[in-house]
């Protein structure tokens, strides 16, 4: 009696976790942002459940306490958990619910990593609140089905609600189906991330949403890159849907040379469609751009059709770089300004030599403190970027660089431009 008693405690806590409101898929929730979701996703089909994850007391290996000898390895937690995919070794030693139970609260996880290879469509992988130390890839345990398969049949990878989770090291997302990533701490690890030219990297993918994060501290190329998955540019490979909303990301310390050091870079390929950057918070970009659409070498992996709005883009090199043969890009209502070195050769808006320029609009920006706001670099034989009613404004401020709530100080700004606008 008391076993079913326990059990039906269980089901009820569960389901009151099931019915807590959750934002829609790809909604701009507030016009201002916090770091951090503000509720838990629902899992959706009929297998979505709740991956639980915490560092304090969670277990990524079964228990198996009839196969093992000392010294033996622990069978890894994920693999005995796929139902039908059980390997040999799980069934023939028996392992079960009780030696492999379900990630739930009760019984999580004790790295997102393993969260994520245990993962599959619908689920909801929940993390509290602590410090994870990890190098994270989709594919890194051989398997390629870790990904939504639907708007409203996703994967979600959050904090838990009002706890705090850091995340040092990097995350490699190889064809990000129907991904939500939502209130998470990304940071640089010495050993970990050490050269990696990144710490999120989101390579191709339709549907994902990167929102209410923070990313910082990279020593190389980006904090973000969004590019295209494994197999070079394609139509196949390149991000489709995608949007990065109501981040903070900040402080590249690279030192490469050539202003090559973002926060955000962007080269999903000239076969992507849809992208939207949108009410982000980037700052500290000395030796580059807060955001760098496309790389000027290779032509095939310049974007295409991306929109950066509604931005707040401070103390950077250049507040947005166009590569050469981007093309379908709109620039509009971001706050850029405070460059970190006012150099003539950046702007607050950059293009170099560009093959499209005309698909390209610069339109109703706040842009200040660079020699050249808009800044159209080498030869333009194909004519210029289309731009109108581009004003400059004070570069005042308030709030807190280090707890991402800078905002515009004065409010004819704060309200219509930037992150916060109405």
């Amino acid at each position: 009696m008391l076993t079913i008693i326990a059990a039906l405690v269980t089901v009820y806590a569960l389901m009151g976790s099931a019915i807590v409101a959750a934002p829609p898929a790809h909604a701009d929730t507030k016009p201002g942002f916090g770091i951090g979701t503000t509720g838990l996703y629902r899992p959706t089909g009929s297998t979505g459940r709740y991956i639980y994850v915490d560092a304090a007391r969670g277990a990524d290996f079964a228990y198996d306490p009839t196969g093992h000898e000392a010294g033996d390895a622990p069978w890894p937690r994920n693999d005995c958990l796929h139902g039908n995919r059980t390997p040999y070794w799980a069934r023939t030693n028996g392992l079960g619910s009780a030696n492999c139970p379900q990630p739930d609260a009760a019984h999580p996880m004790r790295t997102i990593k393993v969260a994520i290879y245990a993962s599959r469509p619908g689920d909801v992988i929940v993390v509290r609140g602590g410090t994870y130390n990890e190098a994270i890839s989709t594919t890194g345990d051989g398997r390629t089905d870790h990904k939504g398969t639907s708007s409203t049949h996703r994967l979600v990878l959050q904090n838990y609600p009002g706890e705090s989770v850091r995340l040092n090291g990097y995350i490699n997302f190889q064809d990000p189906d129907y991904w939500t990533i939502a209130g998470i701490r990304f940071g640089w690890h010495s050993t970990i991330t050490a050269n990696r030219h990144y710490i999120v990297g989101m390579f191709g993918g339709t549907g994902w949403l990167f929102q209410r994060n923070e990313v910082s501290g990279a020593h190389g190329n980006a904090n973000m890159l969004v590019s295209f998955a494994s197999g070079g540019p394609s139509a196949a490979t390149a991000p489709q849907s995608w949007r990065v909303n109501q981040n903070c990301i900040h402080n590249n310390r690279g030192t490469n040379p050539g202003n090559t050091d973002h926060n955000l870079y962007v080269k999903p390929s000239q076969y992507s469609r849809d992208g939207v950057i949108q009410r982000n918070f980037m700052w500290n970009a000395p030796n580059g751009a807060n955001i760098k659409l496309g790389p000027s070498q290779n032509p095939a992996e310049s974007p295409a059709y991306v929109t950066v709005r509604n931005n707040t883009l401070l103390r950077s090199g250049s507040g947005v770089v166009v590569g050469s043969t981007a093309q379908h890009i709109s620039i509009t209502r971001n706050v850029i300004g405070l460059p970190f070195t006012p150099n003539r050769d950046d702007g607050g808006i950059k293009t170099y030599s560009m093959r499209y320029p005309t698909t390209v609009t610069v339109n109703d920006n706040y842009i200040a403190g660079w020699p050249n706001y808009i800044r159209e670099t080498g030869t333009n034989p194909y004519g210029h970027v289309v731009r109108q009613n581009n004003k400059v404004w004070d570069q005042l401020t308030t709030g807190s660089y280090n707890s991402c709530t800078v905002v515009p100080a004065t409010s004819t700004v704060r309200s219509g431009w930037g992150h916060v606008a109405n």
